[in-house]
């Protein structure tokens, strides 16, 4: 496992992950109603020429649709609350680390933008960034990174 990657992908990727999380919530809501619109199985012996797909087909396949819409859902939610607990932690604990995590992989800031901000050299924020990195991925992932 290469945690620094992990980690990276992770922050890049987080308001991705809150995005996907009502995308989610939406289509979770969706199939429920649509589940709950599925009209009752005809019993008459008169045939109809409405194709081959019948109800109880529909509602399996919904079903099936709104079981992992809820699994991705639950997975999304834990990996962005663990992201935002360890955020929070940085935020509370350690500004520096906080504010360069944020700025350069969630905000998308150049190093040249947080060496303004910061009014460090190149070479202190890369430190920064790196040290700011190796905590973040040993808050997520725990103690497989210790020995990385």
């Amino acid at each position: 496992m290469d945690y620094k990657r992990e980690a990276i992908e992770y922050l890049k990727n987080y308001d991705k992950l809150k995005s996907a999380l009502d995308n989610l919530k939406d289509e979770i809501l969706e199939l429920k109603v649509d589940i709950k619109s599925i009209k009752a199985i005809p019993y008459s012996d008169m045939p109809k020429g409405s194709g081959c797909i019948n109800a109880d087909d529909e509602l399996v396949n919904k079903m099936f649709r709104l079981s992992r819409a809820e699994s991705e859902y639950k997975s999304t939610l834990k990996t962005v609350n663990r992201i935002d607990k360890v955020l929070n932690n940085f935020e509370n604990n350690n500004k520096a680390y906080h504010k360069v995590l944020k700025g350069y992989f969630i905000d998308q800031y150049t190093e040249e933008q947080l060496m303004k901000d910061f009014n460090y050299s190149d070479r202190h924020i890369r430190r920064l960034k790196q040290e700011a990195l190796r905590a973040f991925a040993i808050e997520v992932f725990g103690i497989k990174v210790i020995g990385a």
